[in-house]
C-alpha cells in the first residue's frame, strides 16, 4: 500500500468515526433543532441532515445481521451486535448510519440508555420511513440513567 493510499484509508476512517458532540449525528440534530423549545418541538430530518437520502431505518438492539439484511434488502455491512443501529439509504446504497450501544443498566425500552427512541411497534424490530414523511414531534425527557433522551412520535405525511 503505497503511503497516498494509506494516508487516504487513515482520513476516511477518522472521518467516519466522528461524531459531533459525542452522542451521534441524530441526537445532535434533534437536540440542536429542539433548542429553543420547551418539553416538545417538531423536526423534519430530511430537512435537518445534511446529505441526500430517501429511506429510514432504525433497527432495535434485538434485530439479527439476518433481519438487518432482509428489511434492507442489502448486504449491511456495518453491524454491531447490542447496538440499536439508525440507517439511512439512497437507492441501495448506505449513505450514513450510527450504532447506538445499548446501557445494560438500563435495557428497559421504556426510559433505558436510549438517547433517540423511534416509534418500533413492541412486536416489531424495526421502524421505517421515506423521506417524504419525515416530520416528527419530539418529546424531550430523561431516560431511566438520568441522560436527556427525545421520544420521537412520526406526523403523517400531508396527502
Amino acid at each position: 500500500m503505497s503511503f497516498k493510499s494509506l494516508l487516504l484509508f487513515c482520513i476516511v476512517c477518522f472521518a467516519a468515526s466522528c461524531k459531533q458532540g459525542g452522542k451521534g449525528l441524530v441526537y445532535d440534530t434533534i437536540d440542536t433543532g429542539c433548542k429553543e423549545q420547551a418539553r416538545t418541538c417538531r423536526i423534519d430530518l430530511k430537512a435537518s441532515m445534511k446529505f441526500d437520502w430517501d429511506k429510514l431505518y432504525v433497527f432495535d438492539y434485538t434485530a439479527t445481521l439476518e433481519e438487518v439484511n432482509s428489511a434492507l434488502g442489502i448486504r449491511y455491512p456495518f453491524f454491531t451486535e447490542f447496538s440499536d443501529k439508525i440507517v439511512f439509504l439512497k437507492g441501495n446504497a448506505v449513505v450514513y448510519h450510527e450504532d447506538v450501544p445499548v446501557k445494560f443498566d438500563g435495557i428497559d425500552r421504556k426510559g433505558g440508555g436510549e438517547l433517540v427512541y423511534f416509534p418500533i411497534k413492541a412486536n416489531e424490530k424495526y421502524f421505517t420511513t421515506a423521506s417524504n414523511a419525515t416530520v416528527f414531534e419530539a418529546k424531550k425527557d430523561k431516560n431511566n440513567l438520568g441522560a436527556v433522551c427525545f421520544y420521537l412520535n412520526q406526523i403523517p405525511a400531508a396527502k
